[in-house]
């Protein structure tokens, strides 16, 4: 049997890709987005954070409070969602928040979010590190993951 694999981007053209190769019958395809190709080329042990990781993380990270502009909607129903699509947006325009936490209040809680979120996460669910703060860079951003 001949295999292979088709990389598209984004979850809409893969459910279109994935419904496409059923109504043709195909078999022997393997459709894969980006971060799962990246996640297989890092030997499998390393996967982007899925919801059912990143949102209880989340979920703590805006109980524990303390945050500026944040604060008065922290507790509003949809909040966990919302930081989870923004922190999978920044995570994907390789943007380091704890670069830009100085620019503004929101993005300073943003920041905080991120730094809590990333500790409860299993060591498998590692959420991507901005490119440029890589091992060996020079910068602030070098030591901003929260983990190791």
């Amino acid at each position: 049997m001949n295999r292979r694999t088709i990389v598209i981007e984004g979850p809409l053209a893969f459910r279109m890709r994935r419904l496409d190769a059923a109504l043709r019958s195909e078999s022997g395809i393997q459709i894969m987005t980006l971060p799962q190709v990246a996640a297989r080329l890092a030997g499998g042990f390393v996967r982007p954070p899925r919801s059912e990781d990143l949102d209880p993380a989340i979920r703590k990270a805006l109980e524990a409070g303390g945050f500026g502009d944040l604060e008065n909607i922290r507790g509003l129903p949809g909040m966990t969602r919302s930081v989870a699509w923004t922190l999978t947006r920044v995570w994907n325009a390789d943007v380091a928040l704890a670069d830009r936490a100085r620019d503004s209040p929101r993005l300073r809680d943003l920041a905080t979010i991120e730094t809590r979120t990333r500790q409860p996460l299993p060591g498998c669910a590692d959420a991507p590190r901005p490119a440029r703060c890589g091992p060996g860079s020079i910068g602030s951003c070098a030591g901003s993951s929260g983990r190791g």
